[in-house]
């Protein structure tokens, strides 16, 4: 126990420093500001005024950006803390629901979340994306972590469930509808083996739909659909289509077919063994996982870094039906795992570090200019990046045109006139 403790402090620090020395990347540039007013936010209650107007505006997913504006709001070593514990939280969390909870078990989650989990750069070390992604599902995690021991264990659940169960409904679109539909599910099946209906979770499942419901409603949502439809109607075509783009997804994303193919293998496995207890424990998350997943042929957009929940709940599930290991066995698992993620941990972090210092420069150097009356930047340098540990890959940067959404919220942020890059691969100024 000792040790655990000790490397988790270890890696506590190293998340730490490696979040704080993270650049601010795309929406932050757009959320440090009071939305809808351009002003830069001063006090708590501009946070407020900030997320009624992304509602009306943009969309309903005011608890996520409630907290990215308030970390934006305040200094980076207070955000980089908080979401270091909060990694080591999620990641406790995986090892905690599979009852699995030595520092090997710790370690080999850790290194299976490297190696399978796309974009971590944009949704665990990115501001904006760590406060809707990480911490979103981390949230959930508790909060099925409790449906999953009354289910399966006759837990008992405490009333304070049912503001957990509020707050989860409205993390994100595609994992709090997942999480409400299991919840329902676990309702019936208690309900048909007992003829009882705890009320609990009863009030918790519809407080959830409520504030699910409130954030779907957000008439922002309406204006963001619109945009990424490019106003058309979605048809039936459309929709099996989506399905199969999903599915591939899915699939062929930092090679999930393998981890999926292993879950439906130990499936087979407890089945010939007759072990159902087992099959229904992993089945409740693989569930979930796959409606988690399906989701997404709604917007008909599924960014990388929109599958953290499906990905999350796919390596819970595995990690549940993961047979016990000798000390041995487990060694070896890490060591593997430790030669498939040595690639991706250095060349991550060597683009991180690469982004963030020369993000450091090129605020130094428009601060400098600025200091001398010049306003006006026709050729700065574009900072992006490939890596998935790396916060800005494959986000947007500067553009060709100084009226890009980005260059006019990071000009806007420095307070220069305009900016462009003369180096960027992104021409359009939408």
């Amino acid at each position: 126990m000792k040790k655990k403790n000790y490397f988790i402090i270890i890696l506590f620090i190293i998340l730490s420093i490696v979040t704080f020395i993270s650049p601010m990347v795309a929406d932050d540039y757009g959320y440090i500001n009071v939305l809808g007013e351009g002003r830069r936010i001063s006090s708590l209650w501009d946070i407020f005024i900030s997320q009624a107007n992304q509602y009306r505006l943009m969309n309903g997913r005011v608890l996520a950006h409630f907290f990215a504006q308030l970390f934006l709001w305040m200094p980076r070593i207070v955000f980089s803390v908080v979401n270091a514990g909060i990694i080591i939280a999620y990641l406790l969390k995986i090892t905690e629901i599979s009852k699995k909870n030595t520092l090997l078990d710790f370690v080999i989650v850790g290194l299976m979340f490297l190696f399978f989990m796309p974009a971590i750069g944009n949704t665990i070390f990115w501001l904006t994306g760590s406060t809707n992604y990480l911490w979103t599902t981390t949230f959930i995690l508790f909060y099925l972590h409790i449906l999953y021991l009354w289910l399966f264990e006759d837990k008992d659940v405490h009333k304070w469930y049912v503001i957990l169960g509020f707050f989860a409904g409205a993390c994100n679109e595609n994992t709090s509808a997942s999480i409400i539909a299991i919840t329902l599910f676990s309702l019936v099946i208690k309900w048909f083996l007992t003829k009882q209906i705890n009320r609990v979770i009863l009030i918790t499942f519809l407080a959830s739909v409520s504030s699910f419901i409130f954030m779907i409603l957000a008439p922002g949502n309406a204006n963001r659909l619109a945009y990424v439809s490019n106003g058309q109607k979605a048809t039936l075509t459309t929709y099996i289509n989506r399905i199969f783009d999903v599915t591939k997804v899915a699939l062929f994303t930092e090679h999930l077919w393998v981890l999926i193919f292993i879950i439906i293998g130990l499936f087979i496995y407890y089945l010939y063994k007759k072990d159902f207890n087992r099959v229904l424990r992993g089945f409740f998350f693989f569930v979930i996982a796959l409606m988690a997943n399906y989701a997404m042929i709604i917007p008909g957009v599924y960014p990388d870094r929109a599958m953290f929940g499906f990905v999350s709940l796919l390596l819970i599930t595995f990690y549940v039906l993961l047979p016990v290991f000798h000390a041995k066995q487990g060694v070896i698992i890490a060591l593997l795992l430790a030669i498939c993620t040595a690639q991706i941990l250095y060349q991550g972090a060597f683009e991180l570090a690469y982004v963030s210092y020369h993000c450091y420069l090129r605020d130094k150097r428009i601060q400098q200019q600025k200091q001398k009356g010049i306003l006006v930047f026709d050729d700065e340098e574009f900072i992006g990046g490939i890596y998935k540990l790396n916060p800005k890959a494959n986000m947007a940067d500067l553009s060709r045109d100084s009226k890009h959404w980005f260059n006019r919220g990071f000009a806007h942020y420095h307070g220069i006139e305009s900016i462009k890059s003369n180096n960027s691969p992104i021409y359009g100024h939408e």
